[in-house]
């Protein structure tokens, strides 16, 4: 369990996406798990394209073996999302979309999606054990729909493949990883009943272009493409064992209209540069972690408008592609982060932990901006945030018993917002992206996990299960119904 529970302590790489160090650098030859989980989240404070509930199924299963030299792991998993209170979005996208250009309406409605996902990646020692070779794929597809007008549908596909190296020498080892990512999101709108609705092109800070009177069909295609890049330094003196990452990725994403998808509607281009730091050391039956990480994501935004008409030459039509508007940086978003964590764990006599203690501190600004400012407006928010996590382990008759708790807040230290009415424009959107970002709150955590080898099927090793659940509240809003978010979750699995 503790390859789940504490991977950190396990093998420091797995912070990082080299698959060659992830692999190679765990104690465990072979172990599989297979675990399914129940979530709801409602969430009233969030941002306009988020959902306000969302009931969540989830089942996985994971396999790592050693067979010879190679050590191979892989991963399916299937997922089952319902979401209610959603509006302005009709993508469907919520973790991943960072195109600003999305689809939308202002009609809500449960909508639901399911998905699957794959994971298969394998590494290979060579020169002697000195070089580490390893490979990952990642595929994941999902399907959703809403079931009343206007009834969009997305079909969402994702692949990224993932090389790595690591070469070790002695006490040091450096790893070089990369990669490719490629996904589509194909989202079809149309209205079955004789009513009257309004499609929204969003163009970000709540502006949009607008289809009137829609009562037919709508297609736009998302193409997103991009890469990824990674340096890995590790070192181990003196019982210190000190770990470095650094990483950078670019997406760019095109969302495309019209016949056969020949127009472009708009670009977004996703940048982030990001480090992650990790110390570790034992003294005298405990176990220290220190953590520091930081991160600057930057999205920049293209609005293009395009139109076709026919020109003939020599007597032949020809379809024509004609750009009347190519603005770049119209939309511009940065995200910049840092934080630092210490990880106190006292060791145990019957188990390997008796307790841990954590601690955490982050800063982040975020800040949004519609050019010309003068005519749209701009947001930003700088915050703090804490937090403070204790967890116990008992052993009682053969049961694990981990119950933990945590409480933090985040304090913001500097907010301003200008907002611009101005033709085509939703101020819902903007105000509530804000003031996602611009509220204090504080937040608490309970949970507890309990696990025991005591199971009459011989073959699962290990059987666990884990209740928890956080409440958040936002102190400074008035309206009550908004100022809490509350979310669960429940999951049951084994190890065999």
């Amino acid at each position: 369990m503790m390859l789940y529970s504490h991977p950190v302590l396990m093998n420091q790489w797995s912070l990082t996406e080299n698959p060659a160090g992830q692999l190679f650098f765990e104690p465990e030859e072979r172990i599989s798990r297979a675990t399914s989980a129940l979530a709801f989240e409602d969430e009233p404070l969030r941002r306009a394209m988020d959902p306000g509930e969302t009931r969540s199924l989830f089942f996985q299963t994971q396999s790592k073996q050693q067979v010879g030299n190679v050590k191979v792991n892989g991963i399916f998993g299937y997922q089952n999302q319902q979401y209610k209170d959603l509006m302005y979005n009709g993508v469907m996208d919520f973790r991943h979309n960072r195109n600003l250009y999305t689809l939308g309406d202002t009609i809500g409605g449960k909508q639901r999606q399911e998905g699957y996902f794959f994971l298969a990646e394998m590494a290979y020692p060579m020169l002697d054990g000195r070089l580490f070779t390893g490979i990952r794929m990642n595929y994941e597809s999902a399907i959703g729909a809403k079931m009343q007008d206007l009834r969009n549908r997305s079909t969402i596909a994702r692949a990224k493949f993932t090389p790595g190296l690591v070469y070790n020498h002695d006490n040091f080892s450096i790893g070089l990883s990369g990669g490719y990512t490629v996904e589509t999101n194909m989202v079809n709108v149309r209205a079955e009943l004789d009513e009257r609705h309004t499609l929204f092109y969003h163009m970000g800070m709540g502006h949009y272009s607008a289809s009137g009177n829609f009562t037919g069909t709508e297609t736009v295609r998302y193409e997103g493409s991009g890469y990824r890049g990674g340096l890995q330094l590790s070192h181990s003196v003196g019982g210190f064992a000190v770990l470095h990452s650094f990483d950078y990725g670019h997406l760019n994403t095109e969302a495309l209209v019209g016949s056969s998808y020949r127009l472009i509607n708009g670009i977004t281009d996703y940048d982030r540069l990001a480090y992650q730091g990790s110390l570790l050391w034992e003294r005298q039956g405990s176990i220290h972690h220190i953590g520091l990480n930081a991160s600057a994501e930057i999205t920049n935004a293209t609005e293009v408008r395009q139109q076709t008409h026919s020109q003939p030459v020599d007597g032949v039509f020809y379809t024509i592609i004609r750009t009347i508007r190519w603005i770049e940086g119209k939309h511009i978003v940065n995200d910049y982060a840092a934080g630092v964590d210490y990880h106190f764990m006292k060791k145990g006599s019957s188990r390997p932990l008796q307790y841990q203690i954590k601690a955490s501190a982050n800063a982040r600004l975020y800040e949004a901006t519609h050019y010309p400012v003068q005519n749209y407006g701009f947001y930003n928010a700088t915050s703090l945030t804490s937090k403070l996590e204790y967890q116990h382990f008992f052993r009682l008759n053969g049961y694990n018993i981990d119950p933990h708790i945590a409480i933090g807040g985040r304090f913001v230290i500097d907010s301003d917002a200008v907002f611009i009415p101005f033709p085509n424009y939703i101020d819902a959107i903007p105000e509530l992206d804000f003031r996602y970002f611009s509220e204090n709150c504080y937040l608490i955590k309970l949970g507890f996990d309990i696990s025991t080898k005591r199971f009459p099927i011989d073959r699962f090793s290990t059987v666990f299960m884990n209740i928890e659940g956080s409440y958040m509240i936002f102190p400074d809003l008035e309206d009550l119904d908004q100022g809490h978010n509350l979310n669960m979750r429940l999951s049951l699995g084994f190890l065999f």
